[in-house]
């Protein structure tokens, strides 16, 4: 080999390996590119998961902060001892109707929390004509039982139904006539697991309104779930502005377990 030849081998060697490492260094960084992009997907997928609005959540208006106006709502369910520690008023929404009558729907989450439908949470619904409570439900990990055992007795059940209805609409108890009183379950979704949130349910049909209402008392003696004014024909056709299901797809699924 002359000393030419030699000196374009050496020139070629450089040349294919700046090429070579050029190369490297472009996969190198199409492959942290595509890693950071995937980053950046999955967190825009779980923001989307959180605030996603539900089907329901899209009419009226619907509020996520500036509650000014609604504290009179607020105070309500304070004086009814409703609201548990360590929740905050999260959305209102206005503008809706229930049983062809203008209601208002609050709802608590655990402070610091993002909204998330099937998660831990507190709603009630107002009519709006007179500020009277047609709703609550309590959707908390606290609720969940771990034997039968530990839901309240049918008479420590029908006590604090009593005593709550008394608060919230003073001789309202005295016009149920009381059908059945049984366990009730409700979904929730925790640390990404579902689990049952479970009360003992106290079933009634008011003959002087045509219409039922219900308590549910969780195993802590806590008001979980309070109803008035359902209508129902073959299955419940009242909006139900409470349960996250129906806040997804509008879809009032819920039908009767016992007609009478």
């Amino acid at each position: 080999m002359t000393k030419r030849q030699l000196l374009l081998a050496i020139s070629l060697f450089f040349v294919l390996s700046g090429c070579g490492n050029f190369e490297a260094s472009k996969h190198e960084s199409k492959t942290m590119t595509s890693i950071e992009t995937e980053e950046r997907e999955d967190k825009t997928m779980a923001n989307e998961e959180t605030i996603r609005l539900g089907e329901k959540q899209g009419e009226g208006n619907l509020l996520r902060e500036n509650f000014t106006d609604y504290h009179r709502y607020e105070e309500e369910l304070v004086r009814l001892s409703l609201i548990p520690a360590g929740y905050e008023l999260q959305e209102v929404q206005t503008g809706i109707s229930q049983n062809n009558e203008e209601v208002v729907r609050l709802r608590y989450g655990l402070i610091g929390q993002e909204i998330r439908l099937s998660g831990e949470h507190c709603s009630a619904v107002f009519r709006v004509a007179d500020e009277q409570l047609l709703g609550f439900m309590a959707i908390r990990q606290e609720a969940v039982i771990e034997d039968v055992e530990e839901l309240p007795t049918a008479e420590v059940t029908t006590e604090i139904t009593e005593t709550f209805l008394e608060k919230v609409a003073p001789g309202y108890f005295a016009k149920l006539n009381n059908l059945w009183i049984d366990r009730h379950d409700e979904p929730l979704v925790s640390d990404g697991k579902e689990r049952l949130v479970t009360g003992t349910k106290y079933k009634c049909f008011v003959p002087e309104e045509g219409s039922y209402a219900w308590v549910v008392v969780d195993k802590n003696q806590d008001v979980m779930i309070f109803e008035r004014g359902i209508q129902w024909v073959n299955s419940r056709t009242t909006e139900k502005w409470l349960y996250d299901d129906y806040l997804k797809d509008g879809s009032l699924d819920l039908f009767a377990v016992r007609q009478n």
